[in-house]
């Protein structure tokens, strides 16, 4: 031997493009880390890294089918001021 360490082949842990626009499809679509890695064949620590790295969350967002608001009063009764106090 020379001395010199051998690399490793790390062909096995590219990332196609395929597998990153899948990557960002499910973690909008809300799944949890671990489904993510189930489907992409990864570990959920390779799924948090790549997905910092290409900055997309993988917090679980709350969805509002009609308005997207958060204190959007839910009857004609409720005002506004009312919506914020709660």
């Amino acid at each position: 031997m020379s001395g010199r360490k051998m690399r490793r082949k790390v062909t096995d842990n590219v990332w196609s493009t395929d597998a990153v626009r899948k990557l960002r499809e499910l973690a909008e679509a809300g799944a949890a880390t671990e489904v993510i890695a189930a489907h992409l064949g990864r570990t959920p620590s390779a799924i948090r890294n790549k997905a910092g790295l290409h900055g997309i969350s993988l917090r679980k967002r709350e969805v509002q089918a009609t308005t997207g608001m958060m204190n959007y009063p839910r009857n004609e009764e409720m005002s506004w001021e009312s919506a914020s106090e709660n």
